[in-house]
Order: C-alpha cells, then sequence, then structure tokens
C-alpha cells in the first residue's frame, strides 16, 4: 500500500482541519507526522477505503468522527493521547484491534460504537468511568 502524505494545506497550528479528508477514496495507508497534536472533527470520516494509519507520539487529541465509517483495521494509540472524544471511531466495521495505552487518556460516548468485530486491544485503566 502506498502511504499518504498530508500536506501542510491541511494542518493548522499542529491541527489537521475538520473534514479535510471527507470521503476520500485515495486513502488506504496513513502516516500523521510528528507534530500533529489534534484530528480535526470528520477529517477522516467516511474514508472506507482507509486501512492503517501510524499515530505520531506527539498526538494528543482525536475529535468527533475523525475516523467514523472510515476502513480501519487496527488502531495503535500513543501513551500521550489525551482525549478521543465522542464517536472518534463510530461504525468502523473493519475495525478488529485497538490499543489506547494512555491511562489519564479520556474516552468519549461512542468512541467505539458500532465497531461489532473489535475484539482485541488494551485500554487503560479508568474505561468506561473516564468518560466525559
Amino acid at each position: 500500500m502506498e502511504r499518504f502524505e498530508i500536506g501542510n494545506d491541511k494542518i493548522v497550528n499542529g491541527r489537521i482541519i475538520e473534514g479535510s479528508f471527507v470521503e476520500d477514496p485515495e486513502i488506504t495507508s496513513l502516516i500523521i507526522p510528528e507534530g500533529i497534536t489534534d484530528i480535526g472533527e470528520l477529517a477522516f470520516y467516511g474514508c472506507a477505503n482507509l486501512r492503517e494509519v501510524s499515530f505520531p507520539s506527539s498526538l494528543r487529541y482525536i475529535r468527533e468522527e475523525a475516523f467514523g465509517e472510515s476502513g480501519l483495521t487496527e488502531a495503535m494509540l500513543p501513551a500521550g493521547l489525551e482525549l478521543i472524544e465522542e464517536k472518534a471511531f463510530f461504525n468502523c466495521e473493519s475495525l478488529r484491534r485497538i490499543d489506547v495505552p494512555g491511562i489519564s487518556t479520556v474516552i468519549g460516548r461512542d468512541a467505539l460504537g458500532c465497531c461489532d468485530h473489535l475484539h482485541e486491544g488494551y485500554i487503560a485503566y479508568g474505561y468506561p468511568e473516564k468518560t466525559r
């Protein structure tokens, strides 16, 4: 798979702009560069062919429906992640594994809702009690 690169025109102050890649069929594999701290709402919503994402250690926030209805199969999130907003990975039917190693990561309601094939992974102590 060819890795997709995010252009600087889609990044403002370390944040991937809201809705930047909605339903983009060309994105199959993605490396989010170091320095990105925030993935905006709906940034990769409906990217049905997006299978893998490499998340940077600098990432702190994944906003509402950022990866909703995408084709992600797994998500290995960084330990410094502070917030996964509501429905961030909602209805990712292909998602089978997610790792959320941060012990202080707040996970919003339905962040992983309707991910019917999600059967593997690790979520640090406190979920779901630490929902906002």
